[in-house]
C-alpha cells in the first residue's frame, strides 16, 4: 500500500550540489551585510560562482565606490573558486581581505543542473537579485506602464514625448549610463507597478527603479556642488510613480491587497531614505496629469 502511494510522488532530480551565499559588509564594522553571489560545487567537483550584481547595479548602489567594490568582489570570487577547485571545501577558505567578506551556511541543492541550483540560491538569499533581468522576451509590468503613460502624455502634451526613456551618464567615464523612464528639466520619474500577481518580482523591480533614481539624484547634486550652485538652483523633483490596484479591486483577495499595502509602505520608507518621493496611482490618467503638471509647473 505504501509503495503505491509513494509511486505518485515526483522523482527527485539526480543532480545535486552544495552551495553557500557570499556576503559583503560594505561599511566595515556596521554589521550590515548584502549577498553578492552564490558559490556552488557539485559531486564531480565542478565549481561555479554566480554574482548578484552587474557593474551598473553597483554604480547605482555605491556611486563613486563601485569600481573599488567590483575589484574586491572579483578578487574574492577568484580566490574562492581556486580554493574550491583545489580543496573542495568551503569551511577552510580564508578571504583575501581580513574583514568584510563572509560565507553563509552550507546548503545542499537538488536541481536540473548547476545554473538551476545557483538560481535557487539567488532567489533564496539575494533580495537584490532580479530574475531574467537579461531576458526581454516579454515586457515587464513597468515597461507596459511606461508605454501607456507615454502614449497618454503624447496625446495631451506632445512636447514631452521625447523626455521618455532617456539615457543618463552617471560617471565621468565612458559608457556608464542608465535609463530613466521620464527625464525632464523640472521632474524626473521612474515607473513601477504592483498590479501583477507576481508581487515579489514587482517589488524587486520597483526597488531597482528607486536605485536608478538615487543614482541620478546623487550625480545631479554632485555636479551642482562642484559648480557651487546648490543654493541657487532648485533640484528637479524625483519620484517613483507606482501603479497599484484600488482597495476595492475584486480581482485581488484581501490578503493580496494587504501585501500590496505593506510593499507600498516599504517602498515609501526606502524612497524617503534616498531623498526621493513615492507617488502611488491607480489610473493612468492620474500619472499622466501628475507628470505634465510637475514638468510644466502647472497648478494641479
Amino acid at each position: 500500500m505504501n509503495s503505491m502511494i509513494f509511486n505518485h510522488f515526483p522523482i527527485l532530480p539526480n543532480y545535486s550540489a552544495e552551495w553557500v551565499a557570499i556576503y559583503l559588509e560594505p561599511r566595515m564594522g556596521s554589521g550590515e551585510r548584502i549577498t553578492i553571489g552564490i558559490a556552488a560545487i557539485d559531486q564531480k567537483y565542478n565549481v561555479k560562482i554566480k554574482p548578484v550584481f552587474g557593474e551598473e547595479q553597483l554604480e547605482c548602489l555605491f556611486s563613486g565606490k563601485n569600481k573599488q567594490l567590483l575589484d574586491v568582489i572579483e578578487c574574492c570570487f577568484d580566490s574562492l573558486k581556486k580554493h574550491l577547485e583545489k580543496t573542495h571545501n568551503f569551511e577552510t577558505w580564508s578571504p583575501p581581505f581580513s574583514n568584510g567578506v563572509y560565507l553563509g551556511n552550507k546548503r545542499k541543492g537538488l536541481g536540473q543542473d548547476m545554473p538551476h541550483i545557483l538560481k535557487q540560491g539567488l532567489e533564496l538569499c539575494a533580495s537584490f537579485y532580479l530574475p531574467n533581468a537579461q531576458e526581454k522576451v516579454k515586457k515587464t509590468q513597468s515597461e507596459k506602464l511606461t508605454d501607456l503613460i507615454r502614449q497618454e502624455v503624447q496625446h495631451k502634451s506632445p512636447e514631452l514625448f521625447q523626455k521618455f526613456s532617456q539615457k543618463v551618464s552617471i560617471s565621468n567615464k565612458a559608457n556608464k549610463t542608465i535609463r530613466i523612464d521620464f527625464l525632464g528639466q523640472n521632474y524626473i520619474a521612474n515607473f513601477g507597478s504592483l498590479h501583477s500577481k507576481k508581487l515579489s518580482e514587482n517589488l524587486k523591480d520597483a526597488r531597482n527603479k528607486l536605485w536608478l533614481l538615487s543614482c541620478v539624484n546623487d550625480k545631479y547634486r554632485e555636479e551642482l556642488q562642484q559648480k557651487d550652485l546648490m543654493s541657487n538652483i532648485a533640484t528637479p523633483k524625483t519620484e517613483l510613480i507606482l501603479s497599484m490596484p484600488l482597495d476595492t479591486d475584486v480581482t485581488y483577495s484581501e490578503k493580496q491587497l494587504d501585501r500590496i499595502r505593506e510593499y507600498v509602505l516599504e517602498l515609501s520608507e526606502e524612497a524617503e531614505l534616498k531623498h526621493l518621493s513615492l507617488y502611488p496611482v491607480s489610473k493612468i490618467e492620474d500619472a499622466t496629469s501628475h507628470i505634465i503638471n510637475s514638468e510644466l509647473k502647472k497648478a494641479a
